[in-house]
């Protein structure tokens, strides 16, 4: 019991890494002005990635 949670945990290390990666890029920077659509296009990935790993927790969770 306690060693699958801890394989999942494990698992979910790189998924978060990748969205932390995203919604660094996903915020919105006054300095360093993004054009419009990369902006959206990765908040895009970031709700995607997020809706992903709600799917994930859900399927490991128990």
């Amino acid at each position: 019991m306690a060693f699958g949670t801890m394989t999942s945990l494990l698992g979910m290390i790189p998924i978060l890494a990748i969205g932390m990666n995203y919604f660094r890029y996903a915020k919105i920077d006054p300095e360093n002005k993004v054009s419009e659509p990369d902006q959206q296009s990765a908040i895009d990935k970031s709700h995607r990635l997020m809706s992903l790993m709600k799917g994930a927790i859900s399927l490991t969770g128990d």
